[in-house]
């Protein structure tokens, strides 16, 4: 079991509990109890829940925005496509810096991170095959995990 896991999902609930019963047991005042309440559970799903958003939840999210790039792409893409293609502004949130790949063969990879010097992982659109090998900025794609609709995220945790 990973000890960030344990921290994550034992210790910080535990010690937002005991926060939170320890602030009731010294303080005759509502308003100081309400306070510490909220503020505890806000520091708490602020920097624990918000950061373990997974894959598939933020995949969720971005969908539809998503599936309008990958629409996108295909409509624009030329016959020697660049290696990578600027996103419209309304849509470049969903790519790290804003830029998506494709290769001519219909597939596009979203980048969700980038390293440097080369390498990335994010989501791939691939409506013919499992994208294994895909060239994601410098990595290939290795063990894909399948989500919707010719969807797939790789490089990913």
């Amino acid at each position: 079991m990973d000890v960030v896991w344990v921290a994550t999902f034992v210790a910080a609930p535990f010690a937002v509990a005991l926060t939170i019963v320890i602030a009731f047991r010294h303080s005759r005042r509502a308003a100081i109890r309400a306070g510490v309440t909220v503020v505890v559970l806000a520091s708490f799903v602020v920097t624990v829940v918000g950061p373990q958003m997974n894959t598939r939840m933020r995949f969720d999210l971005m969908r539809p925005d998503l599936d309008r790039a990958e629409r996108l792409s295909m409509v624009t893409s030329n016959p020697f496509p660049d290696y990578y293609e600027r996103l419209p502004v309304g849509l470049s949130y969903g790519s790290v810096n804003g830029l998506v790949s494709t290769n001519g063969h219909g597939q596009l990879f979203v980048p969700q991170w980038a390293g440097i010097p080369d390498p990335a992982g994010g989501y791939i659109y691939s409506p013919e095959a499992n994208p294994e090998s895909f060239d994601m900025w410098g990595m290939g794609c290795k063990k894909p995990v399948p989500l919707d609709g010719n969807w797939w995220a790789c490089g990913m945790r």
